[in-house]
């Protein structure tokens, strides 16, 4: 007898849905379920289905809760049952516990610490259970427990840190912890609930902090530490509401929560995690599951708005949990995902490391200081892209390598021949390949008539770098090791060198329309970011991505049309309507540029430690200020253009003032780039204020 056929599950499409896909809100789309597949969003929908009419009702992906503690599957289907599809355990023991809570199929992914580490006199070295292996009591054992954790598969360090002399592990150990878990490619969490405790976790240079100090907001220079070493926070605001009210102190917890408010002005990312836990002897006991749908609502109430919540509970944490070198990258998108055996598993949930998950046995002998060097380079890069991250290295060494070959590095001098006279360079902004008007500077450079080379420099690097190491630059400063995939921040970057440059490392600059004080995201004059270009860039970070990761140039221009201020959306629509890249599709400019630097500028990462007015006041040489378009609209006072003429007369005040030569030249015409719109006009500008520097003292 013949056996009958199973009937395949129907199909179901939620029409009228509009999706949360981890960045942002969709516009009304289908959504099919197919047995155990979801459908990509928007696909066409064919065959028998059975339709739901959602009228606008939000689908989201599974949920991320960032700091938990498990217990047993119990743990895993209580999150579960609340949508939160992947949890980041932050301290579970001993190892056959955590193994067994892996992989489990129609429950809560897991990522975990494993056993943290402690210090022999804090609070957790008191809670019942608490393993011995926990305690690391000197630097030197650093290493050792960090091999024993990798050797266990924990997917990253979780150290437990108190105010100094409070018992935890002191400055040293944290130091040595950090230092072992980096050249093992391993993602550092420390627990930091007082402002002591978040001062070791800083200097240690952990890369994600957690917990939030009660009673005290932080520092503003705890708030610029974080956003410029680009630290990640889970302030667990839920656990830190309990322990307050079971204080009866709530003014404490609002000061937590101002904190939490400074970090997100200030860029730095926030993740939503809770501390649940059923842990005896902890402060608050933190209920599974539902406790994170509290701490969305307390984050927006900390001022973050509702999709930036949301984002802190799926694309954020997949991004932070997989960002170990070892680690494959995630997609950064989530699709809508359920927790039921029969629905996708969400691709938020980060891959584990492949060196974490095989296993291997742990090494007695720590890796060379070269190795542990490189692979901290690779870490704290500020790509990201772990795949791409070595070719980029080795790209950049054959860069440096040709560069030396050019300037005849290493080569013995011809006999007879005299040293070059060291001139000094005179700096201006160029993108890299902008060949028009590198042909013609050709002319300016070397020569007895000619009073120096004329240098674009090819950047990108930050303010803080030249302050620290100033003399780098001389190896940055030649065009051939310039970076093509990046555009260049030639015209603030001709600043910096004009003010903190070696002596005799630069003879003058030219500031090819500066985004002066425009570009701060606190300005001492006129407009901040937030009132120029800040809205742009947001746009940009959030539809492109990092390094493009998302790519949604449609969905940009779409969202610009009523997310943007009218000026700013206009600017936007004129620049890219009608160029080589059609409206359809990114001009070729927006092609080699990459997004991330957008994040860093409308965050304050780019300029956190470029302080404009300090700056300007301490140039040492000449400057010319080119003044391009702009415009400020009356209506909303929002600037269209890099700088207003009020940011420019200040910029020669401050230049003037330092007795400096300061010369200005307005092209109320012009678009940002004038050496790549008109680059005659350009060159020919240059040429003509170069020649009227005076001569420089020549000095062998």
């Amino acid at each position: 007898m013949p056996t009958p056929r199973s009937t395949p599950a129907p199909r179901t499409a939620l029409a009228g849905v509009r999706v949360f896909d981890g960045h942002r809100l969709t516009d009304p789309t289908t959504v099919v379920i197919d047995g155990p597949v979801i459908a990509p969003v928007g696909a066409p929908v064919s065959g028998p289905v059975r339709t739901v009419d959602a009228d606008g009702a939000v689908l989201l992906p599974g949920l991320i809760d960032a700091h938990v503690h498990l217990n047993d599957r119990g743990t895993l289907e209580q999150l579960c049952s609340h949508g939160v599809t992947t949890c980041l355990d932050m301290a579970t023991w001993p190892p056959p516990r955590v193994a067994s809570l892996r992989g489990l199929r129609g429950l809560t992914d897991i990522r975990s610490a494993g056993t943290p580490a402690i210090g022999p006199g804090g609070l957790h070295a008191r809670i019942p259970g608490m393993s011995d292996e926990a305690i690391v009591r000197a630097p030197e054992d650093a290493w050792r427990f960090v091999e024993a954790r990798v050797g266990e598969g924990s997917d990253y360090l979780k150290i437990v840190l108190e105010a100094p002399g409070e018992g935890g592990p002191d400055q040293a150990i944290a130091d040595a912890l950090v230092e072992a878990a980096h050249a093992r490619g391993t993602t550092v969490v420390a627990h930091a609930a007082t402002p002591g405790a978040y001062t070791v976790a800083l200097d240690a240079g952990a890369d994600i902090i957690t917990h939030m100090p009660l009673g005290t907001p932080l520092l503003a220079g705890e708030v610029g530490r974080m956003a410029t070493a680009e630290r990640v926070c889970v302030p667990t605001l839920t656990m830190m509401e309990g322990i307050a009210a079971a204080r009866g102190a709530a003014e404490a917890f609002a000061a937590a929560s101002r904190s939490v408010a400074a970090l997100h002005q200030a860029g730095v990312v926030v993740l939503a995690g809770t501390d649940a836990n059923a842990t005896p002897g902890v402060p608050f006991a933190v209920p599974h599951g539902e406790s994170l749908h509290h701490e969305l609502e307390l984050l927006v109430a900390a001022g973050l708005s509702p999709a930036a919540a949301l984002r802190a509970a799926t694309s954020e944490p997949a991004r932070a949990s997989s960002a170990s070198p070892t680690a494959a990258p995630s997609n950064p998108a989530c699709a809508p995902t359920s927790c039921s055996s029969t629905a996708t598993r969400s691709p938020t949930s980060a891959p584990p490391a492949p060196s974490v998950a095989s296993g291997a046995a742990a090494s007695s002998t720590p890796p060379p200081a070269s190795s542990r060097r490189r692979r901290h380079a690779l870490r704290t890069g500020r790509a990201r892209d772990h795949l791409r991250a070595p070719r980029l290295r080795r790209t950049h060494l054959r860069h440096r390598r040709g560069a030396a070959q050019l300037r005849g590095r290493g080569q013995p001098r011809p006999a007879g021949t005299a040293a070059r006279p060291r001139t000094g360079r005179v700096v201006v902004g160029l993108r890299a390949g902008d060949d028009p008007a590198r042909r013609r500077l050709r002319g300016l450079r070397g020569g007895p008539a000619r009073p120096g080379p004329v240098q674009p420099h090819p950047g990108p690097v930050h303010g803080g770098q030249l302050r620290q190491r100033p003399g780098a630059l001389r190896r940055r400063l030649h065009p051939t090791s310039g970076d093509r995939e990046r555009p260049v921040l030639g015209r603030v970057v001709s600043a910096w060198l004009s003010a903190y440059a070696p002596p005799g490392m630069v003879r003058a600059a030219c500031y090819e329309d500066p985004p002066l004080f425009a570009s701060e995201l606190h300005t001492s004059c006129g407009q901040s970011i937030r009132q120029a270009i800040g809205p742009v860039f947001a746009l940009f970070s959030t539809y492109l991505g990092d390094q493009w990761r998302i790519g949604d140039w449609a969905g940009l221009r779409r969202a610009a049309r009523h997310e943007l201020p009218p000026p700013l959306a206009g600017f936007l629509e004129a620049g890219t309507d009608g160029a080589d890249g059609g409206a359809d599709e990114p001009p070729q400019n927006m092609k080699e540029y990459d997004p991330e630097w957008a994040r860093a500028f409308c965050t304050g990462t780019a300029t956190a430690s470029c302080d404009h007015a300090r700056m300007l006041a301490a140039v040492k040489v000449p400057v010319l200020l080119t003044h391009h378009f702009r415009h400020v609209d009356e209506a909303t006072g929002t600037l269209v253009g890099a700088l207003s003429d009020l940011q420019a007369r200040r910029a020669g005040e401050l230049i003037s003032a330092a007795g400096q030569r300061f010369d200005y030249r307005s092209f109320p015409e012009m678009g940002h780039y004038l050496h790549s719109i008109d680059p005659a006009c350009y060159v020919a500008t240059l040429r003509e204020w170069v020649g009227s520097l005076p001569e420089p003292d020549a000095a062998p």
